[in-house]
């Protein structure tokens, strides 16, 4: 007796529904997707409890022709496309974006069309209208979806917490809106507005709606064509460059996408010119569309592209374009002064290093690089005249947790005796004992001090808090906010006290102690950062994160030169801490350069 089984019809709806309805962003997404094929000027969203009960899209576009409603909530039928999908110019094509829905959820569909002088209502429950009836209404449409996965009990177990979910819709719907600045976005949470953009065709402007101005801080604009390429967008001046960029956003035709080849080619711009890596930027880009094949996913995010290496080839090289024409190099002097001129943000970008300048900064000084015994090695320019089996030379030795040969603490009190005998480049105190020179990094010092300070109070539930007679006000992007306010708890426990305010500001009524003299506001978008880049984990992981941004945040800054009293009691503090060989990101805080070095420099030994 065979043991396959035909599904049935109900069943194989609900499993394509599962690969278009992953949660109740992806709702949101498909319906304002379908409001913009509809060719509206105004779409707003509104939510409830993170859409889980209340998902609600109307858009003033082109209305659905009576005729055609009972179709929309079959699969497979679309609008959109008839038999060739070699050039897709819609958002929505393949005709199940409603159908989806409609099995998971009940749906309500209000819609008019221009020549109707009535609207339409529908009821929609298990894919199957249950009611029709004529209504006076405005040209458009408004579907309103309530009760997600009611018939889906394991899926509906499962869905995020409402500070999660809502952050995502918030996150779908900020990019659709960027991805269509010339439609104004309106988004409801719970009956408050978040944002409502222009619609004005600004990029900028939109951007600013949806994140905040705070956040636009340093952003220039470009604009970059090259056959069969066009871009335009925003990208961050290298000055503002951080190390976990707010949002990194890639709009293809009018569609936000995931693509991590145009990341990698935006990297590698950024990395070539400035050393780093990790810019934020909201790049819209437009293709011919043969040349963009956007049926490959179910959710339409991902997308591939005809001849890929040459998009990013352009790509980068647009990127690189930008960067490089606003940077204007004058002499100055015996030295180059390198300036940006000021963008939109009215601040002055500057940087260091240009593709112009690099490669004679190269041959002057050389290349740095860490061989595998931990040895730092000074690598000669290849101009030198030096032989070149004499290339390298030995410099010094990090002393590192890992290597037992220095892994004795009681070096920290026998320095911490000894006399200071100066600071080199304003960075690393210098330590003479014995036959040994030792240098010590006095940033990554004072922040392994602090970090565990910091994490012994935490622990022990001690931290010293301070109440604030005047609350500050922060504004964050949206997604920020809500992610701050669902980790309260946790900001709590380090000695933050915070509550919603208005719009996207929230009030800090208490801060740490260690943090009195600090802009708390620059502190609170740094943890807001660093809760967006780990998620919205609430573990040890997170916790010993946002501790590491505190230390840094409050410890000696590069380039200050301490005295000797602050060295050596920083060398004694070190002897307290857990780990005082590394900084809480791993990198060495001691090193040390033998007499023996100094002696092959100066040829008293061979």
């Amino acid at each position: 007796m065979g043991i396959i089984n035909i599904l049935s019809k109900e069943t194989v709806n609900k499993i394509a529904a599962g690969e278009v309805v992953a949660d109740a962003s992806s709702v949101v997404k498909e319906l304002m997707e379908n409001s913009i094929d509809a060719g509206s000027t105004s779409v707003r969203v509104k939510i409830g409890q993170a859409g889980k009960k209340l998902i609600e899209v109307s858009d003033n576009g082109s209305g659905i022709f009576a005729d055609d409603i009972p179709k929309v909530f079959l699969r497979n039928a679309t609008s959109k496309i008839k038999d060739d999908i070699s050039a897709i110019s819609s958002l929505g094509f393949r005709g199940e974006a409603l159908a989806s829905i409609a099995q998971v959820s009940r749906i309500t569909l209000v819609t008019k069309t221009s020549d109707s002088e009535l609207g339409t209502s529908v009821d929609v429950e298990n894919a199957c209208i249950a009611s029709e009836k004529a209504v006076s209404a405005n040209r458009g449409t408004m579907i309103r979806v309530t009760d997600l996965f009611y018939n889906l009990p394991a899926r509906k177990k499962h869905m995020s917490e409402d500070n999660t979910a809502a952050a995502q819709i918030i996150d779908t719907v900020g990019k659709i809106a960027l991805s269509r600045p010339d439609i104004s976005v309106t988004l409801i949470n719970d009956n408050r507005t978040v944002f409502t953009t222009p619609g004005d065709g600004s990029l900028k402007n939109a951007a600013v709606c949806v994140f905040g101005r705070e956040a636009l801080r340093g952003m220039m604009e470009m604009e970059f064509t090259d056959d069969p390429l066009y871009i335009s967008g925003l990208i961050v001046s290298p000055a503002f460059i951080k190390d976990k960029p707010a949002y990194r956003i890639v709009i293809i035709n009018g569609r936000y996408i995931e693509s991590t080849s145009v990341n990698r080619a935006i990297d590698s711009a950024y990395n070539e010119l400035t050393g780093k890596s990790t810019a934020q930027f909201i790049l819209n880009m437009r293709l011919p569309y043969s040349m963009v094949d956007v049926n490959i996913h179910p959710a339409k995010k991902n997308v591939r592209f005809l001849n890929e290496s040459l998009i990013c080839m352009l790509v980068k090289q647009g990127v690189k374009d930008c960067l490089t024409s606003r940077i204007e190099i004058k002499a100055h002097g015996a030295s180059d002064e390198i300036q940006a001129e000021e963008g939109w943000h009215s601040e002055a970008m500057v940087f260091e290093q240009v593709r112009e300048y690099m490669p004679a900064a190269r041959e002057k000084v050389g290349t740095v690089r860490e061989n595998t015994s931990g040895d730092f090695v000074a690598a000669a320019s290849q101009k030198s005249d030096m032989p070149a089996n004499d290339r390298s030379i030995e410099i010094g030795t990090a002393i590192k947790t890992h290597d037992p040969a220095v892994l004795d603490k009681d070096i920290l009190l026998k320095l911490s005796a000894m006399d200071v005998i100066g600071n080199a480049f304003g960075l690393y105190a210098l330590i003479e004992c014995g036959d040994d020179l030792y240098a010590m990094d006095t940033h990554a010092a004072h922040e392994r001090v602090l970090y565990d300070r910091y994490m012994k109070a935490f622990n022990s539930h001690s931290i010293a808090i301070q109440e604030l007679m005047t609350p500050i006000s922060v504004e964050l992007s949206p997604k920020q906010c809500s992610l701050i306010m669902e980790n309260a708890d946790e900001l709590e426990k380090l000695g933050f006290s915070v509550e919603e305010y208005s719009g996207n500001c929230i009030l800090v009524r208490s801060i740490p102690m260690y943090l009195n003299d600090k802009d708390i506001a620059e502190v609170i978008r740094q943890i807001a950062g660093e809760i967006e880049s780990f998620g919205p984990s609430t573990d040890l992981a997170s916790r010993n994160a946002l501790l590491i941004r505190c230390a840094c945040h409050d410890a000696v800054r590069g380039r200050e030169n301490i005295s000797g009293d602050e060295s050596r009691y920083l060398l004694r503090e070190l002897y307290d801490t857990d780990m005082p060989f590394t900084c809480p990101h791993g990198r060495p805080i001691l090193g040390k350069i033998s007499e023996k070095f100094f002696m092959k420099v100066f040829e008293r030994i061979k």
